[in-house]
């Protein structure tokens, strides 16, 4: 009986098998066993706008982003806070016939929100005008810790993982779903606010990775 169930269930798997072909090797653990978990201070910041036809032959070395940078291929925003919100999902059971739910996309539409602006209301508005008529930029995310949260590909290059030089952006395509608006803040105080919407496919995730001086290298930009 039990060989018979064994020769059913290979049956099963070969009718209806799943998209991972051989079993995978769950993930280790990032905690140290019985020892208190750091933990990670939660905020971003900054938004880093990006040409779209930029890349970099080699992301680890702050010259080329700094040049880059010199060169208007990169910029930073303002100085704000940006409410990444909770991503909504797009599923579809249409891509396996076991009717098994698989993600397609991840989709993040984070707010950006500032009280820095021109008492005069002039340079803030041309900022403003010019984000909403540029539609071909890239958008880089910068935490609390100046971490940059970069495509898979420039961070796994970054981190080790890949010794391919990269081919595409480093910055995440975007749409802009709500234009620059202002609204009433603390103190009767002027905010502006935008709306961005980042697509990923169901596979990936935001994630920070260490570009030490990058968004200091982006800060001496506005003042130079």
């Amino acid at each position: 009986m039990k060989k018979a169930y064994h020769q059913h269930l290979k049956m099963a798997n070969l009718l209806c098998s799943s998209t991972c072909g051989e079993l995978g090797t769950p993930p280790k653990s990032f905690e140290v066993l019985c020892v208190k978990s750091a933990k990670k201070q939660f905020g971003f910041r900054y938004l880093g706008f990006v040409a779209r036809d930029l890349v970099l032959g080699d992301p680890t070395d702050l010259t080329e982003w700094c040049q880059a940078a010199t060169d208007a291929f990169i910029a930073i925003s303002p100085c704000g806070k940006i409410d990444l919100g909770t991503p909504s999902f797009t599923q579809s059971s249409d891509t396996n016939n076991c009717g098994e739910t698989e993600v397609l996309e991840t989709i993040y539409q984070p707010t950006f929100s500032t009280y820095s602006s021109d008492p005069e209301g002039l340079t803030h508005c041309a900022y403003y005008e010019a984000l909403v008529n540029n539609s071909c930029l890239n958008v880089i995310l910068f935490d609390c810790d100046g971490n940059a949260y970069i495509t898979p590909e420039y961070r796994d290059y970054v981190n080790g993982v890949t010794t391919d030089a990269p081919i595409g952006n480093p910055g995440y395509e975007y749409s802009l779903i709500q234009s620059p608006y202002p609204t009433n803040g603390e103190g009767n105080k002027e905010v502006w606010n935008f709306q961005l919407e980042i697509k990923l496919d169901g596979q990936q995730i935001l994630c920070p990775v260490k570009l030490p001086g990058l968004q200091e290298c982006l800060l001496d930009q506005l003042a130079a």
